[in-house]
């Protein structure tokens, strides 16, 4: 166990699984069909730019196939499993803000603050934001934490989005 936490800390490890990831997810991408709800959601949120978008944790994955020119940045926690996931969101051409929010008092460690503003200056910038659910008892709800404190703030509208994937 310790030799496979001290590889996944390398950074070359990190890359490589990230690019691996990144591509399988565009193999998954030209070999399946995706059904999305609304039908058209460029539609509704191509007038409202930037747009925070809320989904489901682990749907954030199809985004950079489905953003059709749109720019857009994702959180991602800066946890080792978050780095992987970052690198390859920025392979496929999407934007990262790191950190995450915590329930107990440890939001400093996290970087949910420094996040905070980073989504603030982002959405500023013109960047759509997008936000999932990343806690399973808190998932029924995507994005619902980070989003109200988006809302708080003077933000574009916030669109929740669900897609699915069709063998």
């Amino acid at each position: 166990m310790k030799f496979t936490r001290r590889l996944m800390q390398k950074r070359w490890v990190q890359k490589t699984i990230g690019v691996a990831a990144a591509e399988y997810l565009r193999l998954v991408w030209m070999t399946s069909r995706f059904t999305m709800e609304p039908a058209d959601p460029y539609r509704l949120y191509e007038r409202e730019q930037p747009v925070i978008l809320a989904m489901w944790h682990g749907q954030h994955f199809m985004l950079p196939f489905l953003r059709r020119g749109f720019p857009f940045k994702v959180l991602i926690s800066r946890h080792i499993d978050g780095e992987i996931n970052a690198i390859a969101a920025e392979w496929l051409g999407v934007g990262t803000v790191r950190g995450s929010g915590d329930h107990g008092r440890r939001y400093h460690v996290k970087g949910g603050v420094g996040a905070f503003k980073s989504m603030m200056d982002a959405i500023a910038e013109g960047w759509n934001m997008t936000l999932t659910a990343d806690v399973p008892k808190v998932s029924r709800v995507a994005g619902l934490g980070e989003s109200i404190m988006l809302l708080k703030a003077p933000t574009p509208p916030i669109c929740v989005w669900c897609g699915s994937r069709a063998a």
